[in-house]
């Protein structure tokens, strides 16, 4: 398998983090106007969904776009599991929810996961047992 470079992981997730952000500006417009007119349950509703957007948008896509997020399409790169198969929702769910853990101090713990180890992998993709190859 040929793995993914950092730039190419990197470029691939400012793409989806930008279709992700017009769906959450959309979503956090709907919230702040709710917040002006006094409904801070409206308000939270939308800040959760928020989140939500972002999970469902990766899991779902990692499980069943043959382990592609629009930005991992574009990139021609994929998530499979070591051995090479395709991602099931269990691999997608753990590493995309250990981001909070590769995320931190700006995603630099994520990079240099990356850029250190052999498989190419951050902390979500070593404990999921999947690596970002090239398609």
């Amino acid at each position: 398998m040929k793995y993914a470079t950092v730039l190419q992981r990197v470029v691939a997730w400012i793409i989806d983090i930008v279709i992700i952000g017009i769906v959450m500006v959309l979503i956090f417009g709907i919230g702040f106007s709710s917040l002006l007119m006094g409904s801070m349950a409206l308000f939270g509703t939308a800040v959760v969904s928020m989140f939500l957007v972002m999970f469902i948008y990766t899991i779902g896509l990692e499980t069943y776009w043959r382990g592609q997020t629009v930005g991992k399409k574009v990139l021609q790169i994929r998530v499979v599991t070591e051995n090479g198969k395709r991602i099931k929702f269990r691999e997608a769910f753990l590493r995309n929810i250990l981001r909070i853990l590769d995320n931190q101090f700006a995603g630099i713990i994520g990079l240099i996961l990356i850029v250190v180890t052999k498989k190419k992998q951050r902390i979500g993709d070593m404990i999921a047992k999947t690596v970002v190859v090239k398609d």
